[in-house]
């Protein structure tokens, strides 16, 4: 789990806004297998890693930078992210963060009313503001995530198909 901090209050307001800029204006000519590198580039302050669910929705699957398929998986049936994927809600890792601590959050990627995935972050404010800006992150990464989807595989690479192959 990463270890920055998006700073206080306005900091992490400014980070958050630059980093939706930022993906806006590469969005155009991204290439799927870059999204999650991008993102992790840009939002590095927020501690940003892209979790994409399987097609069976039994497992969530860590997104590499270079859209590659990671070991890394979490259960949706017992863990904070799953739980933020079925109840399509924001969860963090611990109830309240002591001042200048560290809070994991998982994110709903959702497009519509499908749910992709899970975004974490690792942030220093999350309160009621920094949320809402949290979600449009997540919002914008979902539709990216659906948009790109229809010109690669890269993401059916990571949802893995019941029998083994490439879903599609």
């Amino acid at each position: 789990m990463p270890a920055v901090t998006a700073g206080g209050g306005d900091a992490a307001d400014v980070v958050a806004a630059r980093v939706l800029a930022d993906l806006l204006a590469q969005a155009h000519l991204m290439a799927p297998s870059a999204l999650n590198a991008v993102l992790a580039e840009r939002a590095r302050p927020l501690g940003v890693r892209i979790y994409l669910a399987d097609l069976q929705q039994r497992h969530l699957h860590l997104l590499l930078g270079d859209g590659a398929h990671s070991p890394a998986s979490l259960s949706i049936d017992s863990t904070l992210a799953g739980r933020a994927f079925q109840t399509v809600t924001i969860h963090r890792a611990s109830a309240e963060a002591a001042a200048g601590s560290l809070v994991q959050l998982w994110v709903p990627l959702v497009d519509g009313t499908e749910r992709l995935g899970v975004l974490e972050l690792v942030v220093e404010d999350a309160g009621e503001a920094m949320l809402g800006r949290y979600r449009t992150l997540a919002s914008l990464a979902g539709l990216l995530i659906a948009s790109k989807n229809v010109y690669s595989d890269t993401y059916a690479r990571v949802r893995p198909h019941p029998g083994g192959g490439v879903a599609g």
